[in-house]
């Protein structure tokens, strides 16, 4: 059940706030082009599947939070990158029926950075939740950080979050050296090059089939260094398998280093379709999904000199932990603890500052590093995660449903990671290897405890509220939300403000959508926020994306979700006295 929350009594919304304000697309031109417009703000939507939802002016704050997924800060110009992949889905395609999305280039993606500082901006200017007013106490980033895990995308998502000094650019420090570059050495119409046409060249289809604009001096803005802004709270942070993974998918081997920090970009597929077939079959019908994915074949393949950068290197699971605890860090290690640098595991437990109830959050790495873009956990963390919910609920389910009551303080829990409980479907481990844990089973054991209020989580670059109830013939009622936030690097590139509540005896949970602070119709200018607000309305025309409608009307992807996904108010039982 739901209905519309008249908001007009709320505090004052941020200037990226939904409440205030929603950005759309406006009518296409000829090309299928659309600007972005302004529209009235969204008022919150009360869903009442776990239960009645409290009257927010009577309730007490506990905590108010930032969440933030899938920032995707990439090197555009790095060699090991998968370009090249991403036609198979262009409307073209002959086999677009198998890929009707791919999301190894996007025309937007030199300005991933941005996005990220005109966030941070934004976060700061609300300073506080809306519903509650409560001061916001943190940030939790769940995972894809960076894109293809490597050292110096690393370093600028800290540096944009911790507000130092980000140098977005790579290789020839003179000149840019990825798909969008405006030279007629390695140029290809399939790609976005904002600068023209190079002379002898054909217009590029993005510009002469899809409407993208001619953006002079683009690509050299988008290298400059600068100083980021920082986000003025604690953030903690998750492992996702971007982090890890190349593209997401697959585990770094030597031969890969050697082309992320060499001197030629592979541009295409050897020019025999038996080669791409057979890689597909090894790839297997998930494409990805499941199990170690192997990049394409390299031999004979044309290709682009670049100029190497070593800073290209890729990081292990073990480095990206360490480069958490930076001078500027704050708190030292974003969660990440001496522990998990001794043993180069990466999921932790946060007592959060909070009125009234020990909060604690629990991020879990959901990463599978044996390969494969979807997640699961291993054995030993989740052994973990259950003796952490186990030492803090004062009672819970066992296995058969019965009650256990047991003299341990009570903490209230929000679990966090990457992926959702419903992309948590790779099971893979080598041989000899003990088995995943996976989200079917993480759901029923997370429901044994009532203390599990909210799990925040990313992965799907899709705004997405499930409420997941107890079975009515439970003597515990209720049951626990996940909240999904969208990406940064897909339309509609927005993070959420989430606020948790005392009324009476149920626990209040808003959870609204920001905007970051780029402008709804780009101004031309070549500053970071001015550019990001560039990338939103180039994400926003993504061609696979807006083509798919009518290619899949059933699976369209919308990032923005349906509105039952954005701002909501939810609510739970309390789960022990809170006072």
């Amino acid at each position: 059940m739901t209905r519309q929350e008249d908001a007009s009594a709320a505090p004052a919304a941020g200037p990226g706030s939904t409440l205030r304000a929603t950005i759309v697309r406006g009518d296409p031109d000829p090309l299928g082009w659309r600007a972005l417009q302004s529209a009235p703000g969204q008022p919150h939507v009360v869903r009442e599947d776990l239960g009645p939802v409290p009257d927010p002016s009577t309730a007490r704050a506990v905590l108010a939070l930032a969440h933030l997924s899938d920032l995707h800060v990439m090197d555009a110009q790095s060699p090991a990158r998968l370009e090249h992949l991403d036609r198979m889905a262009d409307p073209d395609s002959p086999v677009r029926d198998r890929f009707p999305t791919v999301g190894t280039y996007r025309a937007h993606e030199t300005l991933s950075h941005t996005v990220v500082e005109a966030m941070v901006q934004s976060i700061n200017a609300a300073g506080a939740g809306p519903v509650t007013g409560r001061g916001l106490d943190l940030a939790v980033v769940t995972g894809d950080s960076t894109d293809n895990c490597q050292r110096n995308e690393l370093d600028t998502y800290l540096g944009l979050l911790e507000g130092r000094r980000v140098e977005p650019d790579s290789g020839d420090p003179t000149r840019y050296e990825g798909v969008a570059a405006d030279t007629a050495t390695g140029y290809d119409v399939r790609y976005w090059h904002p600068h023209g046409t190079p002379t002898g060249c054909a217009d590029d289809l993005p510009r002469s089939a899809h409407g993208f604009p001619v953006v002079p001096g683009l690509l050299d803005a988008a290298r400059e260094a600068y100083q980021a802004t920082g986000l003025d709270i604690e953030w903690y942070a998750a492992h996702g398998n971007h982090d890890r993974l190349l593209q997401g998918v697959t585990v770094p081997d030597p031969g890969l280093v050697e082309l992320a920090t060499g001197t030629w970009r592979v541009d295409g597929l050897p020019d025999d379709q038996g080669v791409l077939d057979a890689w597909l079959e090894q790839m297997g019908p998930g494409v990805g999904q499941i199990g170690p994915g192997g990049y394409p074949p390299r031999e004979a393949a044309p290709g682009t000199p670049v100029t190497a950068d070593q800073r290209r290197r890729f990081t292990s699971r073990r480095e990206f932990v360490d480069a958490h605890f930076s001078p500027t860090a704050r708190p030292p290690g974003h969660g990440f603890t001496a522990q998990n640098r001794t043993t180069g595991t990466a999921y932790h437990a946060t007592d959060l500052v909070s009125e009234g109830p020990v909060v604690r959050l629990l991020m879990l790495d959901t990463v599978n590093e044996h390969g494969g873009w979807q997640g699961s956990l291993d054995g030993e963390q989740h052994r973990w995660l259950i003796d952490q919910l186990q030492a803090g609920s004062r009672r819970y389910l066992d296995e058969h449903a019965r009650l256990v009551t047991q003299e341990v303080p009570d903490v209230l829990f929000i679990v966090a990671g990457h992926h959702t409980l419903e992309t948590m479907i790779n099971p893979y481990a080598p041989p000899g290897q003990p088995p995943r844990v996976l989200g079917a089973q993480l759901t029923e054991e997370l429901l044994r405890y009532p203390n599990v209020v909210l799990m925040l989580t990313g992965h799907t670059h899709r705004h997405a509220v499930t409420g997941y109830a107890r079975p009515a013939s439970s003597p515990v009622p209720g049951g626990f939300w996940q909240v999904t936030t969208a990406s940064h690097i897909d339309d509609p590139q927005q993070s959420r403000i989430v606020e948790i509540a005392i009324a009476e005896d149920r626990l209040l949970i808003a959870a609204t959508v920001l905007d970051h602070l780029g402008p709804v119709v780009y101004d031309g200018g070549k500053d970071p926020v001015s550019l990001a607000g560039l990338s939103r309305v180039l994400a926003a025309n993504d061609w696979q994306r807006r083509d798919w409608a009518e290619f899949l009307p059933d699976q369209a992807p919308d990032g923005r979700g349906s509105v039952i996904d954005r701002n909501v108010l939810l609510s739970v039982p309390l789960p022990f006295p809170m006072g």
